[in-house]
């Protein structure tokens, strides 16, 4: 099947139209793709483009299986594997494994969110995170599980569904050694508890502990306008 696809390519670059163009007051030869009429700068990147159109993925991770159209999208996929990361912050000296993940991170520190909603004009740091707002405007969800059929808005709400069904759970508390298949669970398991230095009851939510310890100290803090009866909460 892949050599019949490299067969298909090479014909198609054959037929493809060389294109004069001047650039900087030369003349240079492109290249015309026969499928989308994309003009391509030279014939090697010409043969990257028609695996777009082929849908050809010449290119294996050996430690995945996952395949890729051309050798750079591999290379870049293999930091995933081992772990490097040359691309780093300027700002936080944060390291990241792609150039494009850094320049989102960027805007962590400029504030900038050039993508915007066009139903609610909400903005964005990135195209993908406007993607998946926009689906709360029309509902879409394209994610459903094979199993029950459920559908999701997002490739990881339905990952974190589909351990529902086989008992997958990646995230353990250090602690209590207790695994969690959601990482948001295993955050609310690391929390230590306040605890009141009155009666050492133990209280995981801040306002609570305060809300405790006024019934040691008498504080009323909140007095109703109409009848000027006072309490710990503001009600």
């Amino acid at each position: 099947m892949a050599q019949s696809q490299t067969r298909n390519i090479s014909v198609n670059v054959s037929k493809t139209a060389e294109v004069m163009q001047l650039r900087n007051g030369k003349t240079e030869k492109s290249y015309k793709c026969s499928v989308c009429l994309k003009v391509i700068s030279n014939k090697s990147n010409l043969v990257k483009h028609m695996r777009t159109h082929t849908g050809q993925k010449p290119y294996q991770c050996l430690e995945c299986q996952k395949d890729f159209s051309d050798k750079s999208t591999l290379s870049k996929h293999m930091r995933i594997h081992t772990g490097e990361k040359p691309y780093e912050c300027s700002e936080c000296q944060k390291g990241f494994s792609q150039k494009y993940n850094l320049v989102i991170h960027m805007r962590t520190h400029t504030g900038e969110k050039p993508h915007h909603c066009s139903e609610c004009l909400k903005a964005f740091t990135n195209k993908c995170t406007l993607v998946k707002h926009l689906r709360t405007h029309t509902g879409e969800k394209p994610y459903k599980c094979s199993v029950c059929l459920k559908v999701f808005t997002s490739s990881s709400n339905l990952m974190t569904h589909t351990r529902t069904h086989i008992d997958d759970k990646p995230y353990k508390c250090l602690a209590s050694q207790k695994p969690f298949s959601h990482k948001n669970n295993l955050a609310q398991s690391d929390m230590k508890p306040d605890q009141c230095s009155e009666c050492l009851t133990d209280l995981s939510v801040k306002s609570v502990l305060v809300t405790q310890m006024r019934t040691h100290s008498g504080n009323t803090l909140f007095q109703h306008s109409e009848c000027l009866q006072c309490f710990l909460q503001k009600r």
